[in-house]
């Protein structure tokens, strides 16, 4: 019984660990990412389209867009062939950087703040 109770904790001791690491590490990403982001849209550097093309590339590099637009389609997915598959990707992900870009091209100051994790 007492090897079981020790088992039990150890491993609740290991997820404990492994879930504060990619809690922080969760958080580092958002942080960082965050960061990147305001500094591109506050930026007085170029035109808003450039601005707005540095965010998209900042997006493209940060987000795994194709495994987000397979997610997207769900059970579709399956019944798609390649060519649809890479036509979705590609027009999502087009999609998706320029409806984002777009959004926050009018940045005004804003502040980004993580409360918690």
């Amino acid at each position: 019984m007492c090897k079981i109770a020790l088992i039990a904790l150890a491993i609740t001791i290991s997820t404990q660990n492994t879930t504060d690491a990619s809690t922080e590490a969760a958080s580092h990403f958002i942080n960082d990412l965050g960061h990147k982001a305001l500094a591109i849209l506050s930026s007085k550097d170029g035109t808003l389209d450039q601005r707005e093309e540095r965010f998209r590339n900042l997006l493209r590099n940060s987000f795994d867009l194709p495994f987000i637009a397979r997610f997207t389609l769900g059970r579709h997915w399956r019944r798609a062939d390649h060519t649809q598959k890479s036509i979705f990707q590609e027009v999502f992900g087009k999609y998706v950087l320029r409806t984002y870009s777009i959004r926050f091209g009018g940045y005004a100051g804003e502040t980004m703040d993580i409360i918690s994790a």
